[in-house]
C-alpha cells in the first residue's frame, strides 16, 4: 500500500515491515508523517549514541519562546530504561522490550513567571521534532505520557531528574524489527478542528 491508501483505513491492525518504512520515511515530509507509526517492539540492541546524538542535533532546530531552548533529555538504557517505563506503567506487556528511552523535560528556569504554559508548548514542539528526527533515521519510537499528579512526579528524583525540570514525554525508541503489526485509526477531518475567522 502507499501512503494514500494508509490514510483510507478506519482503524485496524496492518502489516508493515522495516523495509518499507526505511524506503518511505526520507522521501518528503508527507512520506515522513504517513510512515511513522508508534511502535511498542523493537530489535535487541541499544541505539547507538551517534544516531541517538544525530536525532538530537536535529531536534535541537525547534523554534523555541525568544529561542530561550528550555528543553532538556534524559537517555536511559537497558535496565535503567526497563525500570524508567516500569514508573510510567502503561506499557503492559512490552515494558523488557524499550531498551532505550528517552525522558523530555523542560527547565522551568528558562521561562518568566508569567508564561504558565510556556514549558509544556516549547517541550512538546522539541519532543515531537525528537520523534520525526528519530524516524527519519529510520529508528521506530512510540511517545508515552507522563501527565501524572504530583505523587508520582515526585518520585521522578530516584532517576536524578532535578526539581526544576518538567517531564513533557517519554519516548521508547529502538531500531525497527523486519516484520511487525501497527495499529491504524482514522484521523479526524479537518473540518471538526479547524475553524476559519
Amino acid at each position: 500500500m502507499d501512503n494514500h491508501t494508509y490514510k483510507n483505513i478506519v482503524s485496524g491492525i496492518k502489516p508493515e515491515t522495516k523495509e518499507h518504512i526505511l524506503s518511505e520515511c526520507n522521501k518528503n515530509f508527507e512520506s515522513l508523517l504517513y510512515s511513522r507509526h508508534s511502535l511498542r517492539y523493537f530489535e535487541n540492541t541499544l541505539l547507538t549514541k551517534e544516531v541517538l546524538e544525530k536525532a538530537l542535533s536535529l531536534a535541537q532546530q525547534t523554534p523555541s519562546a525568544c529561542n530561550r531552548q528550555g528543553w532538556k533529555t534524559h537517555i536511559f538504557q537497558g535496565e535503567n530504561s526497563h525500570k524508567l517505563i516500569e514508573w510510567q506503567g502503561g506499557c503492559h506487556g512490552f515494558e523488557d522490550q524499550v531498551n532505550t528511552s528517552i525522558l523530555v523535560t523542560t527547565d522551568l528556569r528558562a521561562f518568566l513567571f508569567y508564561e504558565v504554559h510556556q514549558a509544556y508548548v516549547d517541550g512538546g514542539l522539541y519532543a515531537m521534532n525528537l520523534i520525526n528526527a528519530l524516524h527519519s533515521l529510520g529508528i521506530g519510537t512510540i511517545p508515552l505520557s507522563v501527565a501524572f499528579g504530583y505523587d508520582k512526579l515526585d518520585n521522578l528524583s530516584q532517576f536524578d531528574i532535578p526539581r526544576n525540570e518538567i517531564p513533557i514525554v517519554i519516548i521508547g525508541a529502538g531500531y525497527i524489527l523486519d516484520n511487525f503489526n501497527v495499529a491504524v485509526s482514522s484521523r479526524k477531518s479537518i473540518n471538526r478542528t479547524n475553524k476559519y475567522h
